[in-house]
């Protein structure tokens, strides 16, 4: 373990788990301290057992990379959202810039879907609408419309003439769609990374591409 992942690791706990705001100015540069504290602060008034755990880390010069598990139970004001008394687990990632021994920097990507859903006080994101995703060359666009669970619709796909019929699924957040454009079976497989963005892998003609859809 590096000298930056084992402060980061540290002033997690101290300041994020033990809720030690005293801590902060240990573990962070000065423009940071007063918006942590109140972050703090808010977090803790909404879910008072708030926790989270590192998955993975890895630090490359003054920059740390983790993933994180965060669990809690909503018991007071959060967000302008009422306590519902329910507990949630998500995820998230950060980007941590270091320097002179502190962080000063701070890239956060966390699933606020996922937890407002557990909690109730958000609807799962409907694929119904146009999806947008490139990848080596190729668009695709979906017109897509979603009943329950069932999404239905369809696609375009550069290469190939015209519209071609789209089935698939939406279990929140994972999202699954299959054409078959000139009879070529093709499938898109992802996972919402936001309301409107779904990261995923499109195969086709044997090949896998990294494809994100976005909602126009």
């Amino acid at each position: 373990m590096s000298a930056e992942t084992d402060l980061v690791q540290k002033g997690l706990e101290e300041t994020l788990n033990k809720g030690d705001a005293n801590s902060i100015a240990k573990y962070f540069s000065a423009d940071l301290q007063e918006t942590l504290s109140q972050a703090i602060k808010e977090n803790r008034a909404g879910f008072p057992d708030l926790h989270y755990k590192i998955d993975h880390i890895v630090s490359t010069g003054d920059m740390v990379v983790f993933s994180y598990t965060a669990t809690g139970t909503h018991k007071g004001l959060f967000e302008g959202k009422q306590p519902t008394g329910k507990a949630a687990q998500w995820g998230g990632s950060v980007v941590a810039t270091l320097r002179d021994g502190k962080i000063v920097h701070l890239d956060v990507d966390e699933d606020h879907i996922r937890r407002d859903l557990q909690l109730g006080v958000v609807l799962t994101p409907s694929m119904t609408g146009q999806w947008v995703g490139y990848s080596s060359g190729i668009t695709v666009t979906l017109n897509l419309t979603q009943t329950g669970n069932n999404v239905t619709g369809n696609v375009t796909i550069t290469g190939f003439s015209g519209q071609y019929p789209v089935t698939g699924t939406n279990n929140y957040p994972a999202v699954s769609l299959s054409a078959s454009p000139a009879g070529l079976p093709a499938t898109f497989v992802g996972k919402f990374s936001g309301p409107n963005s779904v990261p995923g892998t499109l195969t086709m003609m044997g090949s896998n591409l990294p494809v994100t859809i976005n909602r126009q």
